[in-house]
């Protein structure tokens, strides 16, 4: 049961990301359909078409012409899930490995409950199996209200139970026509079933359909199948009197007035003559005039700087490349090793073949530039922390979220930034490039006093200290003659150990180097609490 939820919880996920990447299509070719009125409706029903592939395909492009906004809500609804069933305490101290592990497909973190996401995922799929079954049951219905049917010609048959012509079926369909309908009227419907048919309605109809109960949660889904239907009536409209001339508006328009029908609800199935809009068909038909060329190719234009823009996602910056985003500048030049916190365990590679293939598979992780968050990340768990240690004795922290999908700037308790991870699976390939390497495993002693190796101001006795608990308490002296004894909580990521007081009066900032750790005056405050470079023991 459990990996069943696992997999509904990710193709929900995935729905979800598809739903709100094409969002944005949706509301674009709904305004280019109000703008180019005066356009081809066939124009403007290629554009849903390309919406649906949107909204079925789980792949995608990616293109620098992408103005698809780099922000997705489902990677906060993921961080808010972990943050409900993760402590806050310190990551445990790892246990003996003689080597950092290979990637797994998703984080240890587990919760004993089911969460929101899983619920929500269980609404989503009770959601598209009701629609389809709302969709089969209307089709078996119609099929057998047109059991009996009378052949006329190759794919039309006649029907006494229907009173307005339709095409039913997808791989062999077949024009259904009243008994009583003959003359001028049937050539005309006719004429406008086999445009159906020409331009694969019968293929598109369905499909949006398909993308209509897969995403049935979205507003917009609805709203767009829709103006779908409308649009594929006035498209095929257009076509019949572009070949039949415009002589033939006015018993055109009679014949649809004549077999009109009643609205069904959203359905897959049929093409219903007479069913969609026929107010406005009427007047389109009857006001239409074949567009000029210009304007024909100036929609054109329109519409596939629309489809290259918002059928693409963003193609991301890569790391090496994000020379503006905190730390990188410089980044990876002169490393000397490389400490990696990952699945509760803390490692070091100084390796030189090794620290090179791990960088290069670093650089190559890329980001949306935009930030999609501007908070502290206090309550933020980091799944995975790289801690690059260069020569001169500095270092560049690049820290990992819950499922790889977003990586923050460093600092518990200082603002910044949150960026998306364009593929996950670049991440994982940067932790791939490592297992199987000698590594040197460091981590939290608890209850242990760790010692500076840097007296202040000179005196021997001043040495400051620190000891941690497992609970996620501390105790904080400035040294041996110091009268205060500062108590407060620590947050550990494996590199990074912040520690801040109760009384708020100091926030220290360490990084873990193998056994030991050492002091940043820069993300502590107040900066000369202690010297920077300290390194406690």
């Amino acid at each position: 049961m459990g990996g069943f939820m696992n997999s509904l919880t990710e193709v929900f996920i995935k729905v979800l990301d598809m739903s709100m990447a094409a969002t944005w299509m949706m509301l674009a070719v709904a305004l280019l359909r109000a703008l180019l009125k005066k356009a081809p409706r066939s124009l403007i029903c290629l554009m849903w078409a390309l919406t649906a592939v949107r909204l079925l395909c789980p792949l995608s492009f990616r293109s620098i012409f992408s103005l698809v906004p780099s922000f997705s809500p489902t990677d906060r609804v993921i961080a808010r899930t972990a943050e409900s069933v993760i402590s806050p305490a310190a990551v445990p101290s790892p246990s003996p490995s003689p080597s950092l592990p290979a990637v797994t497909n998703a984080p240890q973190a587990a919760a004993s409950t089911v969460n929101l996401t899983e619920i929500l995922a269980v609404i989503w799929l009770a959601g598209v199996v009701a629609t389809l079954i709302c969709a089969a049951v209307s089709y078996v219905r119609l099929r057998k209200k047109v059991a009996m049917t009378a052949p006329l010609e190759g794919n039309i048959l006649l029907c006494d139970s229907v009173s307005s012509p339709f095409i039913l079926g997808v791989i062999r369909p077949k024009i259904y026509l009243p008994s009583d309908m003959d003359g001028e009227k049937r050539e005309l419907v006719l004429a406008h079933e086999r445009a159906h048919l020409a331009r694969k309605d019968h293929l598109l109809k369905p499909a949006a359909f398909a993308a209509l109960a897969l995403h049935w949660f979205n507003p917009l889904c609805w709203l767009s199948y829709a103006l779908l239907c409308r649009d594929i009536e006035i498209a095929c409209d257009e076509r019949v009197i572009k070949d039949l001339g415009s002589d033939k508006k006015c018993a055109y328009s009679q014949a649809l007035l004549d077999c009109s029908a009643p609205r069904r609800t959203a359905a897959a199935c049929p093409i219903a003559f007479g069913e969609v809009g026929v107010k406005e068909r009427v007047k389109n038909i009857l006001n239409y005039k074949k567009p000029a060329f210009w304007l024909v190719i100036s929609a054109v234009v329109v519409c596939v700087a629309a489809a290259v823009c918002l059928l693409t996602d963003p193609a991301g910056v890569r790391l090496d490349k994000m020379t503006d985003f905190a730390g990188t500048d410089g980044a990876f030049d002169d490393i000397s090793s490389i400490t990696v916190a990952y699945e509760g365990k803390t490692f070091t590679v100084s390796d030189e073949a090794a620290v090179k293939s791990a960088t290069d598979a670093l650089k190559k992780i890329r980001i949306h530039k935009s930030p999609i968050d501007g908070s502290t990340p206090e309550n933020r768990p980091s799944y995975l922390t790289v801690c690059i240690n260069h020569v001169n004795g500095t270092d560049t922290l690049f820290c990992f979220g819950k499922d790889l999908a977003e990586m923050y700037e460093c600092g518990y308790f200082k603002e910044s930034y949150s960026h998306r991870v364009v593929s996950p699976k670049e991440v994982e390939k940067f932790i791939d490039a490592l297992a199987g390497c000698e590594v040197t495993e460091g981590g939290i002693i608890y209850d242990k006093t760790y010692y500076s190796d840097t007296v202040n101001d000179g005196k021997v006795n001043s040495t400051p200290s620190f000891k941690l608990d497992k609970d996620g308490k501390f105790e904080f002296s400035p040294g041996f003659l110091s009268s205060y004894l500062g108590i407060g909580s620590y947050r550990f990521d494996g590199v990074r150990l912040t520690l801040k007081t109760d009384d708020g009066k100091y926030i220290i900032a360490l990084r873990a180097e193998g056994a030991a750790f050492r002091y940043y005056a820069a993300d502590s405050s107040p900066e000369d609490v202690l010297k920077d470079g300290t390194v406690f023991n």
